[in-house]
């Protein structure tokens, strides 16, 4: 009886792993499961070279209107938002005790000038010593610098204009009392205007000083051109851009400072290139590649790749027209496994955005 037992034990053994067998070895008779994805069919597209980016628009010159001594606001001389002129006088602060100090220095200057000519001219006889008479002078150079001082402070009693332009909203009413470097108010000269945006470093070759860029922004329908004038000298290491000035003449004064624009910067003629959605490039440690469908399994392909916006990426290597790119299950898939893909297009753009 244990004879029979341990008999149909090892032939049940058997059976089972010969089955397991068959299961693990799709080579010898079994078929894999083919699994579905989607892709698009790769096509040739015309990249326009455009780099779409953002900026801000700037007042060419801007400045904090403020006081540089303390004292009280007798005078407003300007209307909130209203265009001022070069030297144009925008407040007046209080001066009676600078004048008042002045006119004391001054009679004291009077008295000085008349002990020096005395002393110069007993110099000339003999009779006082040199000392006596540079005790003179320096008296008189002392006062001199003394009324210089004073006429100084009284010039900072009057706040002008440093340049024409359009002065802002003011804080502060007239009888109010300022103390050094409180903001009065701002003044901006908007015409013409900056327009401020960045490129990526691998495209700072491509623009340089006279170009031109196109720009919009919201609240105008038209499509505006500015002319670079100036780069900054140094890369931001933060974020690996170059960050260009260009100019805008702004002669209808349409543009407002502080504006947020979407900025077109071409980079060369047009060519043909092949686009491919972002989703469907895989990193790696030298570089990327993309999954296709080859003969009806899956194949690795290396790639480099150029341009990008947020949808897609230019390929620049690797791919020619025709290749059907794998764009989802990408974690799932290996090299020779059965694939079939649902086709969802074509690839095409012409953007790009850093």
């Amino acid at each position: 009886m244990r004879k029979i037992l341990l008999i149909l034990f090892i032939a049940l053994l058997g059976a089972c792993t010969s089955a397991e067998s068959g299961s693990k070895a799709p080579g010898n008779g079994a078929i894999a499961d083919t699994i579905e994805v989607s892709g698009i069919i790769a096509s040739a597209a015309i990249s326009q070279n455009v780099i779409q980016t953002t900026g801000t628009i700037l007042a060419d010159e801007q400045v904090n209107i403020v006081s540089e001594i303390s004292g009280r606001i007798v005078k407003i001389a300007f209307e909130e938002g209203a265009p001022v002129a070069k030297g144009q006088l925008l407040v007046k602060i209080n001066d009676d005790e600078l004048k008042a100090q002045l006119n004391r220095l001054e009679y004291e200057r009077e008295l000085a000038v008349d002990i020096e000519d005395r002393q110069g001219q007993l110099l000339g006889i003999k009779a006082i010593s040199q000392e006596e008479y540079d005790r003179s002078l320096n008296g008189l150079n002392v006062l001199d610098a003394q009324v210089a001082l004073l006429k100084a402070q009284l010039d900072k009693t009057e706040i002008r204009a440093p340049f024409s332009g359009i002065v802002g909203l003011r804080y502060f009413s007239l009888g109010a009392a300022l103390a050094p470097s409180d903001i009065i108010t701002t003044l901006q000269s908007v015409s013409p205007v900056k327009l401020e945006f960045s490129i990526p470093e691998r495209h700072i070759a491509s623009l340089k000083t006279g170009d031109l860029v196109s720009f919009s922004v919201q609240g105008l329908k038209d499509t505006l051109t500015a002319k670079v004038y100036a780069r900054e000298p140094r890369i931001d290491a933060t974020n690996r851009t170059l960050r260009f000035r260009a100019s805008y003449p702004n002669t209808k004064g349409e543009l407002t400072p502080g504006a947020f624009a979407n900025v077109s910067v071409p980079l060369s003629a047009a060519v043909e290139t092949i686009y491919i959605p972002t989703v469907a490039l895989i990193p790696v440690l030298d570089g990327a590649k993309v999954l296709l469908k080859r003969n009806g399994v899956v194949a690795e392909q290396a790639v480099i790749t150029g341009q990008r916006n947020a949808m897609e990426i230019e390929i620049q290597q690797g791919l020619s027209p025709g290749d059907t790119v794998i764009t989802s299950g990408l974690m799932r898939l290996k090299p020779n496994m059965p694939v079939n893909v649902k086709v969802e297009g074509t690839s095409a753009t012409n953007t790009e955005t850093p």
